[in-house]
């Protein structure tokens, strides 16, 4: 399969519901908070900040909301609209909003930029020249000092999804996760994308060495979930004051070895040396 083939399958994919994935992230309510605590802690004020691969725009209108100027790209256009449509609902200004591609980022000046997100793209980029080339872009446009966060997905994330989402059917998705444990990719069959589209899986524990050579030097890496992916949908139902004791503790364990093994999503930050 092309990659252009892989990439119109992805496109496809988030083209056809853009509230999914917003709606994704408020079922991922600790993936979401943990994410936005460690951007927190790097933030200078005010920021530039270029969001890559934001899909329709949940961390960029918050970012924007709090004052930082955000240029949001994404590779589907439903998704730049539906950000469009929220940031106009909520009076939110984003600096810009274009469809685009994080393996060439056109446009985007060198060495503009004091925070950039990399959230998704890693996700869907099946080959690791593809990935490199993501990750030289995204380092391009920080500035000298600026920082970037890579997320990607867990090896774990497809078993850790289906414990939490649909335990009943884990017999049906046993072939996928095996393919995806001994291969670290899932090719979507032609007209299902049920699990998911065409993803990349990475091994948590090798996420450090495979940033190296960037010109970045580590802050941290850490589990978005705390380690606590499979409890995540349950925990969201807790009262207000069990439900932030669960957040602080998966903040404290998120960069830990539980926390990084136990997550889905698993998310590098370095900040740039050259």
């Amino acid at each position: 399969m092309s990659d252009e083939t892989s990439r119109a399958r992805v496109r496809g994919f988030y083209n056809d519901d853009a509230e999914r994935e917003w709606n994704r992230l408020t079922r991922s309510w600790l993936e979401y908070q943990i994410t936005r605590q460690m951007i927190g802690r790097v933030l200078v004020e005010p920021s530039r900040i270029l969001d890559i691969g934001g899909g329709p725009g949940a961390y960029a209108l918050d970012l924007a909301a709090d004052g930082h100027s955000v240029d949001l790209i994404d590779l589907s256009s439903a998704n730049i609209a539906f950000a469009k449509a929220k940031a106009h609902e909520r009076g939110v200004t984003l600096h810009g909003a274009e469809v685009g591609d994080a393996t060439c980022l056109r446009g985007y000046e060198t060495q503009t930029y004091d925070l950039v997100l990399c959230l998704g793209p890693l996700y869907h980029l099946l080959d690791r020249d593809s990935r490199d080339q993501a990750v030289r872009e995204a380092v391009r446009v920080l500035k000298p000092g600026g920082v970037g966060f890579f997320a990607y997905l867990s090896r774990y994330a497809p078993l850790y999804y289906q414990l939490k989402t649909d335990r009943e059917t884990i017999a049906d998705m046993e072939a996928t996760i095996n393919t995806v444990l001994e291969t670290g990719v899932h090719r979507a069959v032609a007209g299902d994308d049920a699990f998911f589209t065409d993803s990349y899986y990475a091994d948590p524990a090798m996420i450090g060495s495979d940033m190296s050579g960037f010109g970045m030097e580590e802050i941290c890496v850490f589990g978005a979930e705390g380690g606590l992916a499979q409890s995540e949908l349950a925990l969201h139902s807790l009262g207000d004051e069990a439900k932030a004791a669960c957040q602080r503790l998966a903040l404290r364990l998120a960069t830990t070895t539980a926390g990084l093994c136990g997550s889905e999503h698993v998310v590098y930050v370095g900040r740039k040396t050259r």
